[in-house]
């Protein structure tokens, strides 16, 4: 029963840091169009959007070259860090956007070495990054069906440890069969296990 609840427990965290992990990529989305929405409006007010060295800083700040007649920012309160803790990235103009400016979050491992187009990077030019590779796509297939063969382990240890506690006769057959009993236990551990390093191998690649 000690290793029952521990799976229970490394289910729950497990689950949390999966749903963690969404909840940054919708907050990181979220961002992109806030932050371009910003942008959008100094564009509309001072003729055209900051160079890549004025960056966010002229959302907050009128640059120089510019009439503070035209400028009505603050446009944002303060520099935007991504869910990560990581700054945005802006150029303009930009690569992908060329008629306007390229803006892209690095993602979980806070480094873009193509330039917002990394597996995990999510920016303004592509709707469905992060796109991730085959090793996401099979870590997600895996990921399913472990998920799968996990619940039903451990529907059958917990359905036979509550019948055990009430009917003599599921006592006798857990009696009778502690190896195939211990062997579902080790299963459902394994599953959860392998799960877990799903979950992880996102952040760690």
């Amino acid at each position: 029963m000690r290793m029952l609840a521990l799976s229970f427990f490394l289910i729950i965290s497990g689950v949390a840091y999966g749903r963690s992990d969404r909840a940054r990529l919708t907050v990181a989305r979220v961002d992109i169009v806030g932050i371009k929405t910003a942008f959008d409006a100094f564009a509309i007010d001072c003729g055209r959007y900051p160079t890549t060295s004025e960056g966010f800083a002229a959302l907050s700040n009128c640059p120089t070259n510019i009439s503070p007649n035209r400028w009505r920012g603050p446009y944002l309160d303060r520099k935007p860090i991504d869910p990560w803790g990581n700054d945005y990235v802006y150029h303009y103009p930009g690569i992908h956007n060329t008629n306007s400016f390229d803006l892209f979050s690095c993602g979980a491992d806070g480094v873009s070495t193509s330039g917002g187009n990394d597996a995990d990077d999510i920016n303004n030019w592509d709707p469905h990054s992060p796109r991730g590779g085959f090793s996401d796509r099979l870590v997600t297939f895996v990921g399913t069906a472990i998920i799968f063969l996990l619940i039903n382990a451990l529907l059958l240890i917990v359905g036979l440890s509550v019948m055990s506690a009430y009917s003599r006769r599921v006592q006798n057959l857990i009696a009778g069969h502690p190896t195939a009993y211990k062997i579902c236990l080790w299963v459902s551990l394994a599953a959860l296990l392998l799960l877990l390093i799903s979950c992880l191998i996102p952040r760690i690649a």
